[in-house]
């Protein structure tokens, strides 16, 4: 199956296609889209855009040009898209719901704050190369840009201008699932989502821990980065994964059926892989 120039040739084929589409998508949706909601989702597809024609670069070349390296940075860019879907499907496990949708929405911009801005903002400062004097003055500056920011930002500060705890962003609306009800987000919680609504698309979560073997180095997966049987069929079930993941965006977005169509006929060819 791996060295196979058809099985290539036929990924290769659907990925392109698909970065057409997102492409086309891009141009007539960012005229019009602006609810928070949507926009939200029309992000995490245009992140798909660079992601893909980079795998499709790197998939080539291993072929055409023996560049057996090329796998370990496709493996970590599947990570990023698979992460991306996987994402995406947990948020629209909530689609009769939308008022969760945006405050997971927020949740996740949470821990954005959370993990690196508020990192960023207490520990930086130590390796700046400049004067003590400069250094007070600085802090003193980048204090009152961090108090402004927070102000602006009820929705993840308290007044007295701590973080939230994530169960007080969520609000009431923890009672519509147990995943919610935890001071928690992450990949794994939305896997819990997926099963409690018997996802059909819950395998990604396996997919993407598959992936995610590329990131984090290990001398027992040091195989991992290796083209084989094993991996391009992963690399073919996370190609369609995200795929169908796209399709259920666009479904939930309303976007012009013709985009949506172009994806199902592109699913048809993963039949024709040997």
């Amino acid at each position: 199956m791996t060295e196979n120039k058809k099985n290539q040739e036929i990924i290769s084929s659907i990925i392109t296609e698909m970065i057409k589409v997102i492409k086309d998508l891009s141009l007539l949706e960012n005229k019009s889209q602006s609810i928070f909601i949507k926009l939200n989702f029309i992000n995490l597809i245009l992140r798909l855009y660079p992601n893909l024609k980079s795998i499709n670069l790197l998939l080539e070349n291993y072929y055409s040009l023996n560049e057996k390296g090329n796998f370990l940075s496709i493996g970590l860019l599947m990570r990023c898209c698979i992460e991306d879907m996987l994402y995406s499907n947990y948020l629209l496990s909530f689609r009769e719901h939308p008022e969760v949708i945006e405050k997971e929405i927020h949740v996740q911009s949470y821990v954005f704050l959370k993990e690196y801005i508020q990192f960023v903002y207490e520990n930086e400062h130590e390796f700046w190369a400049i004067t003590e004097e400069e250094k007070k003055e600085g802090l003193i500056n980048l204090g009152k840009a961090f108090s402004d920011y927070k102000k602006m930002n009820p929705i993840f500060f308290e007044a007295s201008g701590e973080l939230k705890k994530i169960g007080k962003i969520r609000g009431n609306v923890a009672d519509i699932s147990d995943v919610l009800k935890a001071n928690s987000t992450n990949p794994k919680s939305h896997y819990e989502r997926l099963k409690e609504v018997k996802s059909n698309l819950r395998y990604i979560y396996f997919i993407y821990k598959f992936f995610c073997q590329f990131e984090h180095y290990s001398f027992e997966s040091s195989s991992f980065i290796l083209l084989n049987d094993e991996t391009f069929r992963h690399l073919t079930e996370g190609v369609q994964l995200i795929l169908l993941s796209c399709i259920e965006i666009f479904d939930y977005i309303q976007v012009d059926e013709n985009f949506t169509e172009r994806l199902m006929n592109l699913n048809k060819k993963f039949v024709t892989l040997s």
